[in-house]
Parts: C-alpha cells; sequence; structure tokens
C-alpha cells in the first residue's frame, strides 16, 4: 500500500532516495514534468536506475500556463528553458496560445485564459500530456538495466525487484480553481483522458484557492460544494489534492474540518484513493484506518508540507531541525533555546533515536555537538548591484545533509505511528505534546497541536 510519497526537487538531492538505505524512507516518487522536460536522459536514468521498484507518478504542472507569466520567466524576460521545453511537448495550441518563439528562446505573449480552453484544445492538449507521461523512461536504458535486476531476482529470490519504467497512474491536464469557471475545464479533461486511455489508471489532480474553504467556514458553501460534487461524481480513478498555500501548521480548526469535508465528499463510499500532495503530520494522521479520509501523502526533502501554486518550480529548503513532538521544523535560535534545557536530553535520549541524533549526541558535549552538527554556519559573500559586497552566513553542508536525514527518518517515524497506534491514542498525544512543549517553545510552534486536536475529534466523529 502506497501512504508515503517523497517529491524529487532538484537533481543535487538525488542521493537522498536511494544511497545508504535511503530507499527504505519512503513509498513511491513525485516528479515535476518540467524537470523531466529539461533533462530527459538524467530523469530517465534516476527512474529506471535510482529508485528501482519504486513507484512514480508525474505531476504535468499544467496549471502553469494559466497564471502571470512573469512566474514562469527568467530574469532576461524570456521563458525558462524547462518550461519552454514543456510547451514544446504539449502541442502547438498551447504554444502558439502563450508564447512566441524567437531563434531558441521563447517569449511570453499571454496567459492561457478559460475561454482558451476549448474542445479542440482540450483534445490536443489532453493526449499531449498523457503521452509525455507514457513515454519518460527509454525503452532502451529500461531494457539494459533490466538484465540486472534479473541477475538481482535468481541470486536472491526475495527481492522481487521490478524496473518501474512506467508512472503508477497517468494524471489528467488540469487548471488551478481560483475561479469556478475552471471547474468544468478539469472535468471535461479527465473525461477525455479516459476516452484517450481508457486502460489506464488516471487520477484528477484538484488544486482550489483556500479562499474556497474560508467561504465555507463563514457560512458560503457555494463553491466548495460544486467542486466536491463535481470531482466525486467525476471518472478519475483517484485524486491528488493541494490547496493553494494551505499550511495545517497555520490553519485553525474550523478551516481543518472543512478540508477534512471536502475530502470526505469527494471520496464519499468509493474506493477510489485520494493523496495529499503538500501535508504535514495532520494529513499523515488523515491516512489512520480509524478515519481513512486520505490514502497516501507527499512532501519533499525537508519542506514541500505546504505550497503556493506560483511561483511555478520546486524549491529549496532551509536548514531546520524537524522536532518530533511538535511535528514542526524549528529554527535554530529557539531550538538552541531548547537544548540548553534538562528536558532536551530526555528528548535526544528517550524521544529521538534516529540514527543521525544517535551519532551526534554525547551527554558531556550536548550543546555543542548539536551547534556542530545541526547549527554549523559558513560565510557567503555575495556581490551588490552597486559593485559592493555583503557577508550573510548560511548553513553549512553538515548542518543540512544533518537536518535533511533527520527530517526524513521523523517522517518515516511518523508514517510508521499511524499503523501501530490507536488514533485516539495519537489525538491525545497531540495534547499532551502541546502541555508538555509549550513551556519550551513559542506558541507559533505549538498551538497547531491544539488546532489539530480540535479538528481530529470532530472528523472522527462524522
Amino acid at each position: 500500500m502506497i501512504k508515503h510519497f517523497l517529491r524529487f526537487g532538484t537533481n543535487a538531492g538525488q542521493k537522498y532516495f536511494h544511497a545508504n538505505g535511503a530507499d527504505k524512507l519512503y513509498d513511491a516518487v513525485v516528479i515535476n514534468a518540467n524537470m523531466i522536460a529539461f533533462c530527459p536522459k538524467a530523469m530517465a536514468n534516476f527512474i529506471v536506475k535510482k529508485t528501482t521498484d519504486k513507484p512514480f507518478f508525474i505531476d504535468p504542472i499544467t496549471h502553469a500556463f494559466q497564471h502571470n507569466q512573469s512566474f514562469i520567466c527568467n530574469k532576461n524576460g524570456n521563458i525558462k528553458r524547462s518550461i519552454a521545453k514543456l510547451i514544446d511537448l504539449y502541442g502547438d495550441n498551447l504554444k502558439n496560445k502563450i508564447c512566441t518563439e524567437e531563434g531558441k528562446d521563447y517569449f511570453p505573449k499571454q496567459r492561457l485564459f478559460c475561454e482558451d480552453v476549448d474542445d479542440e484544445f482540450i483534445k490536443s492538449f489532453t493526449k499531449n500530456v498523457l503521452d509525455f507521461q507514457k513515454n519518460v523512461s527509454q525503452e532502451k536504458k529500461v531494457n539494459e538495466y533490466k538484465d540486472y535486476i534479473d541477475f538481482a531476482n535468481k541470486e536472491d529470490s526475495s527481492l522481487e525487484l521490478e524496473v518501474k519504467f512506467e508512472p503508477e497512474f497517468l494524471v489528467a491536464p488540469y487548471f488551478y480553481i481560483d475561479d469556478i469557471g475552471w471547474l468544468d475545464k478539469n472535468i471535461k479533461m479527465i473525461e477525455k483522458a479516459k476516452e484517450i486511455e481508457p486502460e489506464k489508471e488516471i487520477f484528477a489532480q484538484i488544486v482550489i484557492d483556500k479562499n474556497f474553504i474560508e467561504k465555507a467556514v463563514a457560512g458560503d458553501c457555494e463553491g466548495l460544494s460544486k467542486i466536491r460534487d463535481a470531482y466525486k461524481d467525476c471518472d478519475a480513478d483517484g485524486f491528488l489534492i493541494w490547496i493553494d498555500d494551505y499550511s495545517e501548521h497555520h490553519e485553525i480548526s474550523k478551516n481543518l474540518i472543512e478540508y477534512g469535508k471536502l475530502l470526505k465528499g469527494i471520496k464519499d463510499i468509493s474506493s477510489k484513493k485520494i493523496y495529499s500532495l503538500y501535508g504535514s503530520y495532520f494529513s499523515v494522521m488523515l491516512t489512520h484506518s480509524k478515519i481513512g479520509i486520505l490514502d497516501g501523502v507527499c512532501h519533499g526533502l525537508e519542506y514541500g508540507e505546504a505550497r503556493s501554486v506560483v511561483p511555478v518550480g520546486g524549491g529549496i529548503p532551509t536548514a531546520k531541525f524537524y522536532f518530533y513532538p511538535l511535528h514542526k521544523r524549528i529554527d535554530e535560535a529557539e531550538m538552541f533555546n531548547f537544548i540548553t534545557t534538562d528536558k532536551a536530553i530526555d528528548y535526544f535520549s528517550e524521544v529521538c533515536g534516529c540514527t543521525v541524533c544517535r551519532s551526534i549526541f554525547e551527554d558531556d558535549k550536548f550543546v555543542e555537538n548539536f551547534n556542530e552538527n545541526f547549527g554549523n554556519t559558513e560565510e557567503v559573500r555575495i556581490k551588490m548591484r552597486n559593485g559592493g559586497f555583503i557577508t550573510r552566513h548560511y548553513p553549512s553542508t553538515k548542518t543540512k545533509d544533518n537536518s535533511l536525514k533527520h527530517y526524513l527518518l521523523m517522517k518515516l517515524e511518523e508514517f510508521r505511528e499511524i499503523d501501530k497506534i490507536e488514533f485516539c491514542d495519537l489525538i491525545s498525544k497531540l495534547e499532551e505534546d502541546y502541555n508538555e512543549y509549550s513551556k519550551y517553545f513559542n506558541s507559533s510552534n505549538t498551538k497547531h497541536l491544539a488546532e489539530w486536536k480540535k479538528a481530529l475529534d470532530e472528523l472522527k466523529e462524522e
């Protein structure tokens, strides 16, 4: 059963998907289409060789073309190369509407409007988007590596390895619903995708403005109800959910309850899967068998538990320490204040037994070890536009590496915890940790636990 998705961000992060047992930390991989379009050979190699036996799917990021085009342009004003390659692959109907071509560069013309997405556009665009996903891995590379997999399976029959060269499912083209007018276009593209690929599983990606949730909390449920009913009744085989700039660490319980009710309404009584594309521990709790609202949750390498729809692209995290009882990344200054308390030694000896922390901490050099491994910085000189220089401090390579590895181990533990602890006990633990760690951390880093408990208490009764 797939529960834990890890989103591929940059080529520099590849080792965290496969080296030194990293492949045991997650169940499946999510890759943005622009990454594949920009470096298809490298990404095919990553899929076939580096994440062997791991299911994956591709986010076609088709919403990229409907926003202000500054979000897909570089500082020179032309469209970023990775997006330009994607435009080429998605076809002339798209290219002719949104950009002009000058040599090797594409320049913005206009964003895609709802009225541009007519039946002719939907037909060609949907086919091209699906074809791109189907052809992501080069058949030659798959066949080359298959011999090694066959050999490994013969040597150890318990491995049962399989080269995954096709996505677990295809994702229909989609647009961001900030206006209800886009909803009908999304449903039509799902229908067209099912018509073009009747033998394939087709997932619908639901990307909406969080104002729909906030309006529902205020009593105006019309927009959210239309979205829920349209997707509930569509032909998609499953759903991917993304609420724009929706941080579960910052939302109040009423908003979280509406979000949960939306998911329940879409899923209804069907067996269709719903995966959260950007979720925290709150979303992980929604996968518990007791509540069963979500079937899986995705995040990135130390980031990606919430994301804005724009700007379009990936993300590079700032190194922070993921503090398990709070299920949140905490910055260096606040963690240092905690580290100097007696409670810190209890935490690292009794709560965090991850391999990273076990290899670092010794009671007699506790503070020094934390600073060296999680708080170390490097000076970087940055040239200013006026010709001068400024010096800034950034997390060192060691700090970034330790923080990221620790984060992944903590996320793995969260998913394991969901499978082995009763739901009522998990909710009680939120309250216990809120009461305990509010003594040591600012309210901005603890109050989400209280909001989560309120929301989960109500959602479990729905």
